[in-house]
């Protein structure tokens, strides 16, 4: 009997502790830096960055335009940072591209390519931020009626929700996958969303 009571008391114990333990986080976003002279759309202090103009002029020449909201950083590597980028094709079609880039060695490799339609991805898709090793990207075929607002980046994926995806960066084979929005950071961004559709009314 003794035995059971101090079981019991153990179990409560734990119980007692699992309940101060602080819940951990649903998502771990870390947005990229901010693309030089470009609004935040996170709404956090972002470190702004110009990308050398040899890149700038390597993409230009190949009729390519960055479409990045922010430049992502790779986790295992701070010099390493992701950037979208969309070239229109003849026959109405646009590639949409991601690549890495180098901040220190200024080198670009491409990290993830695909051909749509317009129909398909009139506006290409945008680098957003890393949740773990997740890349997060936005599917964008029109901007939401509210860019003025200052935005947050729960305010982004909730506007985008059903067109938010993400590159596992470990993988050597890539395929866009949806990413699966947490209901608190949805419920947040919603909120955001309301007040700033009331601030400009």
């Amino acid at each position: 009997m003794k035995s059971m009571n101090k079981i019991g008391l153990l179990l409560a114990s734990i119980a007692i502790l699992m309940l101060a333990v602080p819940a951990q986080a649903a998502t771990s976003f870390k947005p990229g830096y901010v693309p030089s002279g470009q609004k935040p759309y996170t709404g956090l202090q972002q470190e702004e960055i110009n990308l050398s103009e040899k890149i700038l002029d390597t993409l230009h020449n190949h009729g390519e335009k960055i479409t990045s909201l922010a430049y992502p950083v790779l986790p295992k590597d701070k010099n390493i940072i992701f950037v979208s980028t969309r070239e229109e094709l003849q026959g109405g079609k646009v590639l949409n591209s991601v690549y890495t880039y180098h901040l220190t060695k200024g080198t670009l490799w491409r990290f993830y390519a695909e051909i749509v339609g317009y129909k398909n991805s009139p506006a290409g898709i945008r680098t957003v931020a890393m949740d773990g090793n997740k890349l997060i990207i936005i599917r964008e075929r029109e901007r939401p009626a509210a860019v003025q607002c200052a935005m947050s980046l729960p305010w982004t994926l909730s506007a985008y929700n059903g067109r938010v995806f993400y590159l596992d960066v470990t993988k050597k084979v890539q395929t866009l996958k949806i990413y699966t929005i947490a209901k608190d950071v949805l419920k947040k961004g919603e909120a955001d969303r309301s007040k700033c559709a009331a601030s400009i009314k």
